[in-house]
C-alpha cells in the first residue's frame, strides 16, 4: 500500500515509531513531536478543539510528506473506503513502535 509519509529525515535501518489515524488513513506520521507542536499551536492560538486541532495539523502534516511503500505487519486498524468520512467520525490514533525504512517502510 503507498502511503504519504511525515518524517524527518529518515536512513535506512533506522527504526522510528509512528502514527495513523482513522480519519486520514493514508498519512503515516513518524515526525510527533512536529505535529504535537502543531496541535498545541493551533489549541492555543486559534482555540481549536484538540479534535479539529489535529485534523488540521495532519492536513497540514500532508503538504510535506512524500510517498513510499508502506506494509504493516498486523491488521490494519480500520477499513480504507473511498467513500467520504461522514463528520463526527471519531479519529482513532493507532502507534505503530517499530517502523523502519529500507526499500519499503515495514511497521509492525
Amino acid at each position: 500500500m503507498e502511503e504519504s509519509v511525515y518524517s524527518q529525515p529518515w536512513e535506512q535501518g533506522e527504526v522510528k515509531m509512528c502514527l495513523t489515524y482513522s480519519t486520514h488513513p493514508f498519512i503515516l506520521i513518524c515526525d510527533e513531536d512536529s505535529l504535537t507542536k502543531a496541535i498545541a499551536n493551533h489549541v492555543v492560538t486559534d482555540r481549536m478543539s484538540k479534535d479539529d486541532a489535529t485534523n488540521l495539523a495532519v492536513e497540514e502534516a500532508r503538504l510535506e510528506t512524500k510517498d513510499f511503500v508502506v506494509k504493516f505487519i498486523g491488521k490494519y486498524p480500520w477499513v480504507i473506503s473511498k467513500k467520504p468520512i461522514p463528520p463526527g467520525t471519531p479519529n482513532i490514533m493507532v502507534v505503530w513502535p517499530r517502523c523502519s525504512k529500507d526499500k519499503i517502510i515495514v511497521c509492525k
